[in-house]
């Protein structure tokens, strides 16, 4: 069974996803935008992959 755990931590949460199949997924949201050269984050819509 998938199941969803998740850690909230007020303006930053995160959650980790374990699948049937025994693979992580962990998502980590962050409500705030800092940006210059230094910030490696991306957002959902530059890093989705269209299937």
């Amino acid at each position: 069974m998938t199941q969803i755990t998740f850690y909230p931590l007020g303006c930053a949460d995160t959650s980790l996803v374990a699948l049937r199949d025994g693979r992580r997924m962990l998502v980590d949201y962050a409500n705030e935008r800092v940006g210059g050269t230094g910030d490696l984050r991306s957002t959902c819509r530059s890093s989705s992959r269209k299937t």
